[in-house]
């Protein structure tokens, strides 16, 4: 920034529709559309950044997190696959039958803050997909039906995990509380799980 310098971190010959961080900032996935995803890593442990492709989706990545060990990555063929960080996929939850809940494509995606649980963003809908511990495998928990929401664009946790902002395709901004439940202890304090 001091410098008014702007290097390239690397190209490719398609263009990026989604991009995302890891949890400790030290490195980016990008979606492309050719379908595939590439991770840069800033500092490799003191071999310098590096970059390579380590997925290839079946559909443009248009919505692309990425929390703790796991990927989240889906698009317009209504399949949301959770992959590992090596790229191998670990659940793919099919959408694309004629019954299905969503009526668009998938455009946004976000994991909170503890990477255990992530929100997909499609037409007029909320996935909420969680992992579980003991059977080391993602289940989706429920599908948030939100008439005239039109298209979901982007995604945000609260820092804590405890609010989900939603921005919409109509200009719409809402917050959602994400909480277990409540408790009050002498009408003084409030505890939210």
């Amino acid at each position: 920034i001091r410098s008014h310098k702007i290097s390239t971190l690397y190209s490719t010959n398609s263009f990026v529709f989604s991009l995302c961080s890891n949890s400790e900032g030290n490195a980016i996935l990008s979606g492309h559309g050719d379908r595939s995803i590439y991770i840069y890593s800033f500092d490799d442990n003191g071999g310098g950044p590096s970059h390579s492709k380590i997925i290839v989706h079946s559909a443009i990545p248009y919505a692309l997190s990425w929390g703790g060990d796991n990927i989240v990555a889906a698009g317009n063929d209504q399949i949301v696959t959770f992959y590992g960080t090596d790229g191998d996929v670990i659940k793919e939850f099919d959408y694309s039958n004629e019954n299905s809940t969503f009526h668009g494509e998938f455009q946004s995606a976000a994991f909170n803050p503890s990477g255990d649980t992530v929100v997909l963003g499609n037409f007029d809908a909320i996935a909420t997909y969680n992992f579980d511990i003991k059977s080391h495998n993602w289940h989706e928990i429920e599908i948030k039906t939100i008439k005239n929401l039109y298209s979901i664009t982007c995604l945000g946790w609260k820092y804590d995990g405890s609010r989900l902002a939603v921005g919409s395709f109509a200009g719409a901004l809402d917050l959602f509380d994400a909480c277990v439940r409540r408790h009050q202890y002498k009408r003084k304090f409030e505890f939210t799980y």
